[in-house]
């Protein structure tokens, strides 16, 4: 509501009756005095008489025209005040009828998608869960309460950029310390797992590492079970995600989600000469559908 239409409403309170607003006492106040002022000045500075006929009475009219006009002058206004106060009145249904339509929409949204997720949870297959429904649609459909159920752009980004960073990360592997790049790897998925409410995945178990600054627990956890971890997460989200019809997940998130682990080697035919591990393929075959990848470990 911008401005002008916060100052109409402040005018014209739709929750008072049209006598009890200020406008309406003010003008129709300043219009009586000023007929009045102008009445007694015709009457103080003119040589009347009574006359009590219709020559009176018609002189009367004809002697206090301008006042006379001057009252009359509340009705149109008075009018042009309760068209306003109406549509203000209007608005004011209107924006309470949306409300409530809202209002409904959003739990009735919210009882299918409790439904829904809940149905497809039991047809996974994966350990990630997802342990609060409403907190998830909370997070992913943010504008459910005022009729918007489409999912939230700043969650699609949220997961995507997850998705990319922990793969470039990962694409680091032998060119930095592996044990060490576990950390971040690990921190990324547990902040994405605590903002979304997923649980029951594979946790990691932490072991000692020594290094020339000391020692460090470090996730105990293959890079390959991480990608796994990774995989059932974005399934669970994008499962739920689909709810909203008019989703569509980005070429990353498929290719992590279709991604056979298990057989990484049959992504694409390489020459013999490149001499990456299947691994160090799989990686570059997700990070081909970010939108742009890292620098970093080049």
């Amino acid at each position: 509501m911008n401005n002008l239409s916060k100052e109409t409403h402040k005018l014209f309170d739709p929750q008072k009756n049209l006598v009890d607003l200020r406008i309406v006492r003010w003008t129709t106040s300043g219009i009586v005095l000023a007929a009045l002022g102008v009445g007694l000045i015709i009457f103080n500075y003119s040589n009347l008489n009574g006359d009590p006929t219709y020559d009176g009475f018609n002189n009367f009219l004809l002697v206090f025209r301008v006042p006379l006009s001057i009252l009359a002058l509340i009705i149109p206004i008075v009018a042009l005040f309760a068209a306003s106060h109406r549509s203000e009145q209007t608005k004011a249904q209107i924006k309470l009828a949306n409300d409530q339509n809202n209002f409904s929409n959003y739990y009735k949204h919210l009882e299918e998608f409790e439904k829904y997720c809940s149905e497809s949870q039991c047809k996974t297959k994966g350990r990630a869960k997802i342990s609060s429904l409403r907190s998830f649609h909370a997070i992913a459909f943010p504008y459910a309460r005022n009729g918007d159920h489409t999912v939230s752009n700043q969650y699609i980004d949220f997961l995507e950029d997850t998705i990319s960073n922990f793969f470039k990360l990962a694409k680091g592997i032998g060119k930095l310390d592996t044990d060490f790049l576990t950390i971040p790897m690990d921190m990324l998925i547990q902040d994405f797992c605590s903002k979304s409410n997923i649980v029951e995945y594979s946790h990691t178990v932490l072991h000692k590492v020594e290094s020339e600054n000391g020692i460090y627990s470090v996730p105990k956890l293959s890079v390959m079970k991480f990608m796994k971890n990774i995989q059932q997460i974005c399934t669970e989200v994008d499962i739920a995600l689909s709810f909203d019809t008019s989703y569509s997940p980005s070429e990353l998130v498929k290719r992590v989600i279709s991604f056979n682990f298990d057989n990484p080697a049959w992504i694409v035919p390489c020459p013999d000469s490149d001499t990456r591990t299947d691994t160090e393929k799989m990686i570059d075959y997700i990070l081909e559908a970010s939108k742009s990848i890292d620098k970093t470990f080049d």
